[in-house]
């Protein structure tokens, strides 16, 4: 599963804005991963470097949650989501849910995952974290 972690990861941190840039950052210096399974998801928690640059812009809230990547199991888009949350202006955690139990245990590193829109809407992910 750490395939499609990453995956998820590095899509919902992907685009041209300030704060994705800044998340991609912090991600490069993610020192561990902690994984704990719901049942019926996951979630995945980052440890930073110390060292990182912290998310500070008088427009962007420190803490929010966001996401627009889907995964596809047994046909059915959007079976699988990701969420990743910001807390104090630092990556914090990926949440992955599934919409049941019988489609998250068919979820593998080859899922299929995708955005909620193509092309890509930054201007309204931008409405997740602007103040």
């Amino acid at each position: 599963m750490k395939k499609l972690v990453y995956k998820a990861i590095e899509m919902l941190l992907d685009g041209n804005n300030d704060v994705l840039d800044c998340l991609r950052k912090q991600w490069k210096q993610v020192e561990k991963l902690e994984y704990t399974d719901t049942g019926v998801g996951m979630f995945v928690s980052f440890s930073i470097s110390t060292q990182v640059n912290i998310l500070n812009n008088k427009h962007v809230k420190d803490t929010f949650p966001f996401g627009d990547v889907f995964g596809t199991v047994d046909g059915l888009f959007g079976a699988i989501g990701f969420i990743i949350f910001v807390e104090h202006g630092f990556l914090k955690t990926l949440e992955i849910y599934s919409i049941g139990q019988e489609f998250w245990e068919k979820v593998t590193d080859e899922t299929e995952l995708s955005y909620d829109s193509t092309p890509r809407d930054i201007k309204l992910l931008e409405n997740s974290w602007k103040k």
